[in-house]
């Protein structure tokens, strides 16, 4: 950094070599000019680019799943970003997402974390996961009133399409929930979350994705169910 004098007013900005700018008083300063990349392309920063960009898609594809359970999508790129193991990006130019850690990625709890039986896909173009009899009591942690649901999130990982639906807990079939997949993703595999919903009094009619729930209410984690094909 130099000094510039015998100078009338200051000067900013670049000039050859230089760069100017002023400083307290009346005085100028110069000093040299360094080029940086607006672009460099380090390998970090490529790496970085394609995680992002992987962890954007998924996000829009869980997004109302998240909505639908907890009410804010705002916070799933951040808490994406938080579990930096979901979305993996190796030297070798590899990309790897692990779908099982999805689950606690979009959490938000405040029910107790539900198990569920081991996933079916053997239905004609359906997802069918069985509710044990061990579930917890949800009972006694919901508002008087307030009725049970599950929300089921089916994401195929080639396409990164995905489907959520609201079954209530009167709708279950043999003690079953089961969701029918668009005639496309046969033959494709798909990943299965599931989580359990508490449905307020106040929400009148059968849930949808259009309007899933009424807001605040509580939901339990997100459990991953498993992955197979549709049959």
């Amino acid at each position: 950094m130099a000094i510039v004098s015998g100078l009338q007013g200051r000067i900013r900005g670049k000039l050859a070599e230089s760069v100017f700018y002023g400083g307290k008083g009346s005085a100028s300063y110069a000093r040299a000019y360094v080029a940086k990349p607006k672009n460099p392309k380090t390998t970090r920063q490529l790496v970085s680019r394609e995680i992002f960009k992987a962890a954007s898609k998924l996000v829009s594809s869980v997004a109302l799943a998240v909505k639908t359970t907890y009410g804010d999508r705002n916070k799933v790129l951040g808490k994406f970003a938080q579990h930096e193991g979901v979305v993996q990006y190796s030297t070798e130019g590899v990309l790897t997402i692990k779908y099982a850690d999805i689950a606690a990625a979009i959490s938000t709890p405040a029910l107790p974390t539900p198990a569920f039986g081991v996933l079916d896909l053997s239905g004609d173009l359906s997802v069918t996961i069985p509710v044990p009899t061990s579930m917890p009591d949800y009972s006694q942690y919901m508002e008087a009133g307030a009725k049970l649901a599950y929300v089921v999130l089916v994401l195929q990982p080639d396409t990164l399409w995905s489907k959520t639906v609201v079954v209530m807990d009167s709708d279950l079939q043999n003690g079953k929930i089961v969701v029918p997949v668009p005639p496309i993703w046969s033959g494709t595999d798909v990943h299965v979350y599931a989580a359990v919903k508490e449905v307020l009094p106040a929400f009148n009619g059968v849930p949808t994705e259009q309007q899933p729930i009424k807001y605040p209410s509580k939901s339990s984690a997100f459990v991953y169910v498993g992955r197979g094909t549709i049959e």
